[in-house]
């Protein structure tokens, strides 16, 4: 095969090539049948190449290759042109005869066809490029086969490589060479996105066609991430970064090394390394470097765009940007999200999660908002603390107090044995509200809340003698906890006794013996001991006719009535019963005291309850549905979900462990153990089905709303931005707290919910309820999210989307209580939360949702019994958690944070 020089500048040429690497000259027209792309030849030097016109540019030294314009290959291709050849392979323009469209086709040479090594490679090249398809990227349809060559056919692309463009023009305007920076990465991140490393990249092997659309191409040397370590030096030496050229681990940022390399070329028309020889390299590598990159070149270079190259040219890895399309939003004016949009696609979480800004605040906007943080919650703690009904009702006893009490008490009243088995807990009971607000309105109605027998709040003790198993997970959580009739009460010996906060009996229930051969006969009693332990005077009640049901097995049963149920001077009933003698039931039955029967038949299900059951599972079937076709597609951030739904499922498993009642001895409590695992694995998979179901259909409609999530999602738990997000959030959900706070301390009833209840039982209780209120935070925020997408959607435009989601919200708040101050507040909380969402994201609605469930489940107030002093402080803390580390992650560093943040 004869030299090959250019007809232009005369130089040889290390390969056959449409264009001259020295001078950019035509080298062959009539073998390069690719066309110039239309860039303007600005800030570049004065040459032009040979037009296809000049019999300089027609000399043919390109020759056919191995095949001749007008060769069939098959029935398949007709071979139109050689467009080049490489140390990989020729390149050829074909005809695809059944589609009616260009091709290109690669072969192998002829000197390395039968290199075993080679040809895997060649064949690796079709398997990694099928991978990626993307409108910045070659795509590579197939691999096929003639007279025993292989050959792989892929998109042609009528334009000239980078380096041929550079060489003819010098380098390009700053503007289009944003254009080009942007969709190189854009391609790049394609190709890493699918976990696939291009290992050679350069200014040769980036094509641009006609229109100015940038291609990578030339996946010789591409592998899987997982391949990229083993020590194989492959590439072009002067684009390689120092660990290629050592022979160490690669990764994605040793692309991003080589796409600083050619990003330099681009804006400056220079080389940053001069040679090609690995050893030089390797030596200029390991020198320190001597300033900034950009006093090397001749060219001014922006500042902005500078910064970018110094970072992609970090000699150490970890400090190199995160991705391509870290490196596209870095860039001046670089808006990746709007691009992606633009043309119609969805962007990808990595290219979420690199847009938008830092997100550092300066202390001038930080400190304001950590300050009204603190005194927004310690208000919100001051009024909330005055609706508690511990703020009425004395709590003088812990729990572990009470429980105590109870056992020494079932000792007084004929029970000492020891139990193998006990537990404890709170139970509330808002029968007494309810009847007092029917017939008293007044602002003093609540003061006589300590002198309630039965109260609303009352202490139960139970004791068995076997271990007690519970079966009922706990409000829907995956703990599993021992109630007062779970397990039920069947077991003879089993024992039950309530008290008031103040260790005075209000119940007792025992379980007798199904046979006693020595018992004595049928007596009653010293009914006085049982009114004692109930702090009542015996003498001030008269026996009536018993009405309420005792348990089985008593034989001698008595009434009373008396003064006492409240200060009111209602009356107080009293049953009991014995059984043999011993009392085994004694009950406090206020005038507001609700029966309970159990013997009644349950009510048929209601047409609302069924339509909520059938959208529930129709809601769930097609979530299913949804995420298998988003799998399918490849739009699904599978990455994502998975890490979200790992971390969920374990918060939730690690709080259903310490709040549910299990010995972790397998042979005792294995059942209870996997259902508590189980409990929080289905969590966990219906985490991640609805992610993968909807979490496209929002990163495509309003991604702008996950950018900070996104960056959480990859494990940058300390951006920037996420701290700012979180801090405000933060700051505007305590406002909004503190309004309905002050709103509802003037209108309910003293709170003593149930959740409450639950962190009564201190300290470790307390802890133990912590993990859970993470994923219901992150579910209550990201189904708000999920709704406000849906309704753009289907409305189609952003204000009226807005617009709806507030409707729907404050209708569903407004209904039970349609008052003028309750509409006022709702729609003023909605709207704020719709903002919130629209200008900061999931991440702010996340902090302004989450305190909710601390503030009514660990009742946090400034003055808090001494039994709760612990668990209220948890709750506190809780409360200040997420803003007060918003706030120190966010903190501006250097001149970043001086900007203005809230037009980022």
């Amino acid at each position: 095969m004869s030299k090959v020089t250019c007809p232009s500048c005369g130089k040889a040429l290390a390969q056959e090539t449409p264009f001259c690497p020295h001078c950019g000259a035509v080298v062959d027209a009539g073998a390069a049948p690719t066309a110039t792309s239309p860039l303007p030849d600005h800030h570049g030097p004065s040459r032009r190449p040979a037009t296809p016109h000049s019999p300089r540019a027609a000399s043919g030294a390109f020759g056919h290759g191995r095949f001749s314009p007008g060769t069939p290959l098959g029935e398949r291709y007709r071979i139109v042109g050689l467009l080049g050849r490489g140390g990989m392979g020729e390149v050829y323009r074909a005809d695809d005869l059944h589609l009616g469209q260009p091709v290109a086709l690669k072969f192998l040479p002829e000197n390395v066809e039968r290199d075993p090594v080679a040809l895997e490679r060649f064949v690796g090249e079709v398997r990694t490029a099928r991978q990626i398809s993307h409108p910045n990227v070659c795509r590579v349809y197939d691999l096929g086969e003639f007279e025993g060559r292989r050959f792989l056919s892929m998109e042609y692309i009528d334009g000239e490589d980078l380096r041929s463009l550079l060489k003819r023009i010098g380098r390009l305007p700053e503007d289009k060479g944003l254009q080009i920076a942007r969709q190189l990465c854009a391609g790049l991140a394609a190709m890493h996105d699918r976990g696939v490393l291009h290992r050679d990249l350069k200014p040769a092997n980036v094509m641009i066609d006609s229109a100015g659309r940038v291609r990578l191409t030339d996946f010789g040397l591409a592998a899987a991430f997982s391949d990229g370590t083993n020590g194989e030096i492959a590439g072009t030496p002067a684009y390689m970064a120092p660990e290629q050229l050592e022979g160490g681990a690669l990764s994605a940022q040793t692309d991003l090394y080589a796409l600083g390399l050619v990003l330099f070329e681009l804006f400056t028309g220079e080389r940053v390394h001069k040679t090609d020889r690995p050893d030089e390299l390797r030596e200029r590598h390991r020198a320190p470097r001597t300033g900034p990159l950009s006093k090397t070149s001749g060219t001014p270079l922006d500042p902005a765009i500078g910064r970018v190259i110094e970072r992609c040219l970090e000699k150490d890895p970890s400090r190199r940007p995160a991705s391509a399309i870290a490196v596209a939003a870095a860039l001046p004016g670089g808006d990746p999200l709007a691009a992606a949009l633009a043309a119609g696609e969805t962007p990808s979480p990595q290219l979420v999660a690199a847009a938008g800004a830092e997100g550092t605040l300066p202390s001038k906007i930080g400190v304001p908002l950590l300050v009204a943080l603190l005194i927004l919650t310690g208000a919100v703690a001051w009024f909330h603390g005055r609706g508690l009904y511990t703020a009425i009702v004395p709590f003088p006893y812990s729990a572990e107090v009470l429980a105590t009490k109870a056992q020494e008490m079932l000792g007084r009243l004929g029970y000492p044995d020891k139990p193998a088995d006990s537990g404890y807990g709170f139970r509330s009971d808002s029968s007494y509200p309810k009847w007092i607000e029917k017939r008293d309105s007044s602002a003093q109605r609540w003061q006589q809340l300590a002198s309630v027998r039965e109260p609303l709040v009352r202490f139960w003790y139970r004791t068995s003698p076997q271990r007690m198993a519970p079966t009922t997970f706990l409000n829907g959580r995956a703990g599993i906890v021992l109630d007062t009739d779970d397990p039920p009460r069947t077991l003879p010996g089993m024992a039950y006794i309530a008290l008031d906060l103040n260790g005075r009996l209000t119940r007792l229930e025992a379980v007798m013996p199904d046979r006693e051969t020595d018992a004595p006969q049928a007596s009653a009693p010293d009914w006085s001991r049982l009114f004692a332990e109930a702090g009542l005077d015996m003498a001030a009640f008269r026996s009536v006719q018993v009405e309420w049901k005792a348990p089985a097995g008593a034989d001698v049963r008595a009434a009373w009535v008396g003064p006492g149920a409240d200060a009111s001077g209602a009356e107080l009933r009293v049953e009991a019963a014995a059984h043999r003698g011993r009392p085994m039931f004694f009950s406090l039955i206020s005038p507001w005291t609700e029966p309970a029967d159990v013997s009644a038949v349950p009510e048929p299900l209601k047409a609302s309850d069924i339509i909520a059951f059938t959208l529930f599972l129709s809601v769930l079937g097609f979530a299913i549905l949804l995420a298998i076709r988003n799998v399918r597609a490849n739009r699904a951030d599978t990455r994502g979900a998975m890490r979200l739904a790992f971390v969920l499922g374990l918060a939730i498993l690690t709080s259903g462990l310490f709040e549910s009642r299990i010995s972790f001895s397998f042979l005792v409590d294995f059942s209870a153990f996997l259902m508590v695992v189980s409990g929080a694995a289905f969590y966990g998979l219906m985490t991640w089905t609805l992610y993968v179901a909807l979490e496209p259909h929002a990163r495509r409609r309003w991604p702008q709303m996950l950018v900070s999530w996104s960056r959480l999602l990859e494990g940058r738990w300390r951006d920037p931005l996420i701290g700012r997000d979180l801090l405000v959030g933060s700051a505007i959900g305590m406002a909004i707290q503190l309004v309905g706070g002050v709103y509802l301390l003037f209108k309910t009833s003293p709170r003593a919910p149930t959740g409450v209840l639950a962190v009564w039982m201190g300290l470790g209780q307390a802890l133990s309820g912590l993990p859970y209120f993470l994923p219901s935070g992150i579910w209550v925020a990201f189904w708000m999210l999920l709704l406000l997408v849906g309704l753009r959607i289907v409305l189609r435009r952003e204000r009226f989307a807005m617009v709806a989601f507030v409707v729907l919200l404050a209708a569903l708040d407004i209904l039970p209580d349609p008052s003028p101050v309750n509409i006022a507040i709702t729609i003023m909380a909605d709207v704020a939360l719709v903002l919130v969402a629209t200008r900061f994201g999931l991440m702010a609605v996340f902090a302004m949702v989450v305190p909710t469930p601390f503030i009514n489940v660990y009742g946090v107030t400034l003055t808090p019994p001494a039994p709760l002093v612990a668990a209220t402080m948890v709750g506190l803390a809780a409360l200040l958690a997420p803003g007060v580390f918003g706030f120190f992650t966010s903190r501006a560093r250097g001149s970043a944070g001086t900007g203005k943040w809230l037009d980022e």
